[in-house]
């Protein structure tokens, strides 16, 4: 997938996750610090993204990768061709 593709993706997955319109987002969004860190919601958004891509999302890479596009740099370097 495509930088652009995934993160058009990853900026979905968080719309969807914490219920807010996906053209507030961009890859410089900090998930934390505007979303919090519930841990269900945390899970959920690991799990959407899992669903789609060939890596597995723990809690702490969402800790080490807080923006989305970090992130996303972070699922690109990590899925599987």
């Amino acid at each position: 997938m495509e930088r652009d593709e995934m993160l058009n993706f990853i900026i979905d997955c968080i719309a969807k996750t914490y219920q807010v319109d996906a053209a507030s987002l961009s890859e410089d969004t900090n998930i934390p610090e505007q979303f919090g860190t519930k841990s269900l919601q945390r899970m959920a958004l690991c799990a959407l993204i899992e669903n789609e891509t060939d890596i597995v999302l723990s809690l702490g890479d969402l800790g080490k990768y807080p923006t989305i596009g970090e992130l996303t740099d972070f699922v690109l370097e990590n899925e599987e061709d």
